[in-house]
């Protein structure tokens, strides 16, 4: 089992966490656990890792059947959607 330590509160966002998420689930053999408190933001960094590559409100349904609701991160979102590019 290995461990990443990727520090994420709802003040500190920022694109390089996404990044250090993204690289250490690429990086991993076997499984993945991504811990925080509530959730939220776990399925924040997972939605703004393919936010570029997947429509919005596919991402905002798939969290949704795992008991998630980041709706209000539509706009946001489709913004990077529309981009094309990592947040």
């Amino acid at each position: 089992m290995a461990f990443e330590f990727n520090p994420v509160t709802m003040t500190r966002f920022s694109p390089e966490l996404v990044r250090t998420q993204t690289d250490a689930v690429i990086n991993t053999q076997g499984g993945v656990f991504a811990y925080c408190a509530t959730g939220r933001r776990r399925n924040m960094l997972w939605a703004f890792e393919f936010a570029y590559q997947r429509a919005p409100d596919d991402l905002i349904q798939q969290a949704g059947r795992a008991g998630m609701d980041i709706s209000s991160m539509k706009d946001r979102l489709e913004r990077i959607y529309q981009s094309g590019r990592h947040y």
